[in-house]
Order: structure tokens, then sequence, then C-alpha cells
């Protein structure tokens, strides 16, 4: 993950003052000589990232994409995407400029975290014939779109233009905040998220089975920030059958509803659930006992248009999808201490791994959180080509 990632986003306009010398004076000695290594293009499609991230809840199918628009080294318009339906970062940062007087775009560029869309048949218009007419000197794109329907075409449009377009700023750090984009159009499967709550000695219960609660309150406000970011919550019947879950997502703003898959066959009436309640009957999904996890993650993909799944089953779902090597990010949440025990609701208790055949992924975040020590890792790294 990019250090920059954490670099606050700039609010410009053309009563600003230069953008560059703003940033750097917000830093320290030391990592004012680290950011000043980078390029302009570098710190000012950081910036677009951190545009994109300003999206507060799920975007998908979309992707999240910011942009930037300068003049010379002031931002002049900002934009990020917000949800289906809603106009693109592009058009936004356009009208942001728009709005405070800047109408000449002949000598600004463009910052883009992903290449602008060019395809039809969607609720909004393609942007890329929007940026040609706009005649911006320069168009700086972090990655292309790996969409079929747009898949370099976005960038001949602007190119035919005569603008001058540049690819691959930044693109590391772009795709690492689209990864469920990313394997939706490159695999046609929901991306995994897989949160597990652990004791310190690794017990995701003790041995009567409770596990209310094994963290505390913080780390339970950031699970329902982590599920807003998904379009799905995915539970195993057994999870269902012992605490009734609401599987909802609850913010400050209000609370969000989610599809919920259920993995096998809870006891209770599918009706009668709090899950229901919470998000709506029509928002449930079962996926019987016997039927293959592959399988049934194609079929949510393909019928139900789920693109990123966060599971947060009991010990044996958590377990089915790390041996069958579906999880693709891991959220592991250590707390209240020490439970001890012969471990019955262990993590893999029947797996005969050896220390050579271990489940391995890349820790990437590590942050204490009241009590609570929070981890997350990749297992599966997507790029855009």
């Amino acid at each position: 993950m990019s250090y920059f990632n954490n670099l606050p986003l700039l609010r410009g306009g053309l009563e600003s003052t230069d953008a560059y010398a703003t940033v750097t004076s917000l830093l320290s000695t030391s990592t004012r000589h680290l950011f000043e290594s980078k390029t302009s293009d570098e710190v000012f499609m950081n910036l677009a990232i951190q545009a994109a991230r300003r999206a507060e809840s799920c975007v998908l199918p979309n992707p999240k994409v910011g942009a930037l628009i300068t003049y010379g080294d002031k931002i002049v318009g900002e934009g990020f995407h917000s949800g289906p339906g809603q106009p693109h970062a592009e058009v936004e940062a356009i009208r942001d400029a728009e709005s405070k007087g800047f109408h000449d775009f002949s000598k600004a560029t463009l910052y883009c975290s992903l290449e602008p869309c060019s395809h039809v048949n969607k609720r909004t218009p393609p942007c890329a014939p929007i940026i040609a007419s706009k005649n911006f000197k320069r168009v700086v794109i972090a990655h292309q779109d790996p969409n079929p329907l747009v898949s370099g075409r976005g960038i001949e449009i602007i190119r035919a233009a005569g603008i001058d377009v540049c690819t691959g700023c930044l693109q590391s750090d772009a795709e690492t905040m689209n990864q469920a984009f990313l394997k939706n159009q490159i695999h046609r499967l929901p991306y995994i998220t897989l949160k597990i709550a652990l004791t310190f000695d690794g017990k995701m219960a003790d041995d009567k089975g409770k596990s209310q609660w094994i963290t505390g309150e913080p780390a339970r406000h950031l699970v329902h920030r982590l599920r807003s970011q998904a379009d799905s919550l995915g539970v195993g019947s057994g999870t269902i059958d012992a605490d009734d879950p609401q599987l909802n997502v609850r913010l400050p703003s209000g609370n969000l509803q989610r599809k919920i898959v259920i993995f096998g066959n809870p006891k209770a009436r599918v009706r009668s659930l709090r899950a229901a309640k919470a998000n709506g009957l029509e928002n449930i999904i079962q996926i019987p006992s016997k039927k293959s996890l592959k399988t049934s993650l194609r079929h949510l993909y393909r019928d139900h248009k789920i693109c990123h799944l966060f599971i947060e089953g009991g010990a044996g779902l958590a377990s089915s999808f790390l041996e069958k090597n579906l999880v693709d990010e891991l959220v592991l949440i250590y707390g209240r201490g020490i439970v001890g025990g012969v471990g019955k609701f262990s993590l893999l208790r029947k797996s005969k791994r050896s220390l050579g055949q271990t489940i391995s992924f890349t820790p990437h975040h590590v942050e204490l959180l009241g009590s609570d020590v929070i981890m997350r890792g990749l297992k599966n790294v997507y790029r855009s080509h």
C-alpha cells in the first residue's frame, strides 16, 4: 500500500495556492523529501485516488474513480463517483472547475484514476467523448479499464481528439483500490472478503460456542464500515441458528440493507429471521449445503449480480472457503484475551497441514483499535491486464 494513501485531499480552485507547495508544507522534513521524490503527475494522481476513496459506501458494480483537473500547479476541479446512476468522476471534476469560472481546458491536465468510459446503454453518458470535446492539453490515466466494453476505447477517443494521453501513473495504487471490480471484470466472480474475530489464542468462540463478544465496540463499528463497502454479506446456517444476526449495515448516517447469502439450511423459517426483517425478504439468498461453493459463487455473480461478498460465517464456513482457496482478502480481528480450551470452534480445526503447507496471505495493514488488533491481508491480487 502506498504511503501517500493517507494524505488529505486538497480542495482547490482558481483562488487556490500552489497545490504542491501546500501538500509538502503539511509534512515533516523526512517525509517531505520522500514526497518531493515523486513527480508532479504522481502527486496529483494520488490526490485523484484519494478523491475516489471519498465514496461513502459501495459503488459496485461500478469502480471507484476519482478525477482532478490542474492548471499549472493549481487544482481547479475535482470529482469522484458516488455510486451507480450518479455522475462519473471526470464529469464531476469538469463541472466543479466550470462552477468556479474555469472554462479554457486547452492548457489544463485531467488526472483520472481509471480509463474514462466509452460505452453507451447505461444510466450515464460516456465520459471519453465529453473529455475529448473539452480539448484538454493532457490526460493522465492510472490504468486501462478491463471492462471489455471499454478496454482502451476511451483512450483511443481522447487521443483521436489530439489530446496527449499518458497511462500507468500510480497504476498499482489505483488497482489496489478496485480489487473487487477488477476480479468481477476479469473472472466474472464476486470478490470474497473473509472477516474473522479471534481470541489471542486463535479461538472463534469458547468451547460452549459463545462468541459475543470477542471484540470491543470500536472494532464492531469498523466491521459495519467494512460491510458498507460490500454489496452482500455471507453467513453459514450454523451462525443463523446460534445468533440470528441482523446482518445489515448500521452507520451513524443510518442503516443500509444488503443482500444476504445464507450457506446451508437454517432451522427457522427464513421470513422469521432478523436478517430478513432488517434487509428485506427479497434480499435473502439461500445456497443448499451440498452445492459446490465455486459453482455457487458463479451463480451469485451471474444471477444475483453480487460483486463483493463479505463473509462473517462461523468456523465451518470460514474453513471451507479457505480450504477451497476462494478467499481474496482476510480481515482478522484479535480481541478479548486467551480463552484456552480444546478449540472446538477454532479455524481449520480438522486440518492436518504442516508448517510447510500453511494457507499464506500478505498482510498489508495492522493497527491497534481499542484493545483489539486488526490485521488485513490479501490472498489474491488482481491487475487490470
